[in-house]
């Protein structure tokens, strides 16, 4: 509960820091799209509302659906047992705490000390690998390349752990692509990193 209600704040902070950053010149310059702050409001923790039960209500099918597709009759969302968080949104959150300590763009020698400190448990293929090249020393600034992690180019991460940035920028996709593309480089690479640019915003 705590953590649901710190990350809201977070994310409303964060919104203002991307609004005071565009000068008077700028905004003259480009179309204005006027949303009022509870509309936003709405819209974020809407957001993170459907994340948290699409990762969690996703879970029980979970490499079931192998050989052949599912055929799921009936769907009722919910969780029972209350919203945890699980490897779709932890590391988001990790790069989310940090942003309010670093700023909105996390130097990568930090972001180094969050994945060891923080990043250990329930992670596979980039990730796991990530972790292996952090352990000997390796700059996460290249720990996603391909020519250096072989899970980076086909990983899945980069569509599953986005959606904070586009949310941390709502109305500004490209700022979100920019959030996404910095912090998701760490694990992923060529398509799976374009996606994550896609996705985000």
């Amino acid at each position: 509960m705590y953590r649901t209600i710190f990350v809201f704040s977070f994310l409303f902070f964060s919104f203002g820091l991307w609004a005071s950053s565009y000068s008077q010149e700028t905004l003259e310059n480009k179309p204005m799209v006027v949303r009022s702050s509870e509309e936003i409001q709405d819209k974020i923790r809407g957001g993170l509302i459907g994340q948290i039960f699409a990762n969690l209500n996703g879970i029980q099918y979970e490499f079931r659906f192998i050989d052949k597709p599912g055929n799921v009759l009936e769907y009722i969302p919910a969780l029972p047992e209350g919203a945890v968080t699980d490897d779709d949104t932890d590391i988001e959150w990790v790069y989310i705490v940090a942003m309010q300590e670093h700023g909105l763009f996390v130097p990568y020698d930090i972001i180094s000390q969050l994945w060891k400190r923080h990043i250990n448990q329930h992670i596979w293929c980039s990730h796991q690998y990530v972790r292996h090249l952090l352990d000997l020393g390796v700059s996460p600034e290249i720990t996603g390349i391909t020519l250096i992690n072989p899970w980076a180019e086909f990983n899945i991460a980069g569509q599953f752990t986005c959606e904070m940035f586009g949310q941390i920028a709502p109305h500004m996709p490209q700022s979100g692509s920019r959030l996404a593309t910095h912090y998701l480089r760490v694990a992923v690479d060529a398509e799976p990193l374009q996606t994550a640019q896609f996705s985000a915003p």
